[in-house]
């Protein structure tokens, strides 16, 4: 997940310093509510992995799309971060939220679906919270453990979720693929998203180590 999100020059205008802690604050509450509803989903309804995608894909795919912001802060400078490595973790999370999961929610109703809804909701509640008390300089030093440290089990179990629930909606996607490109067309070139979502598998593989030793570097500063 972004990791400096919450970090802006002490110099920053004071707008800026608002603006973000509202921005955090809109995102806690737009995680936490899915992760309410998915523990009341397993502990007070009918736990139906099939029923749990309809209850939450509204809140998952709004606070995504609000997540792109991420990518736009530090380019105008407001925060301290790579863009490029916020787009890779964002876009990732978008292709499986828009694509994956809204075109295939066949693939949403085996145990790897809220397996990736956990680790998401836990590390945005964990993330946004951090980013809040940093803000107001009330930042515990608990909270700072927690933050830098719960991502070794989330983020393996967050990106494992996300590559398992990919690979079992490819058998869908090409009945369902709406930016499918057949041959033969005036530009001779084609596209499958079921293709696009196989280099993506291919590209978890690899780019799971990277990222995994991104997070530890910015653990250890």
């Amino acid at each position: 997940m972004p990791q400096q999100q919450g970090k802006h020059n002490g110099t920053a205008p004071t707008w800026v310093k608002s603006y973000l802690l509202f921005y955090n604050s809109m995102q806690l509450i737009g995680w936490f509510i899915p992760f309410v509803l998915t523990v009341h989903h397993f502990l007070f309804a009918n736990g139906n992995l099939t029923d749990l995608w309809p209850h939450i894909k509204f809140y998952l795919q709004a606070f995504h799309l609000t997540m792109l912001l991420e990518i736009v802060h530090p380019i105008l400078g407001l925060v301290r971060s790579s863009p490029g490595t916020i787009a890779i973790q964002v876009c990732s999370r978008c292709y499986i939220t828009f694509l994956i999961c809204t075109l295939v929610p066949e693939s949403t109703a085996w145990w790897a679906f809220p397996m990736m809804v956990f680790s998401w909701t836990i590390t945005e509640i964990i993330r946004y919270t951090y980013f809040i008390t940093e803000a107001l300089q009330v930042t515990p030093r608990w909270l700072t453990f927690i933050r830098y440290s719960t991502f070794l089990v989330l983020y393996p179990t967050g990106a494992g979720g996300e590559w398992l629930c990919a690979f079992k909606a490819l058998p869908w996607l090409p009945e369902r693929d709406p930016f499918a490109i057949s041959l033969p067309n005036a530009l001779n070139a084609s596209f499958s998203t079921a293709f696009l979502t196989k280099v993506m598998l291919v590209l978890y593989i690899g780019g799971l180590p990277y990222m995994y030793g991104h997070m530890l570097s910015q653990r250890a500063k």
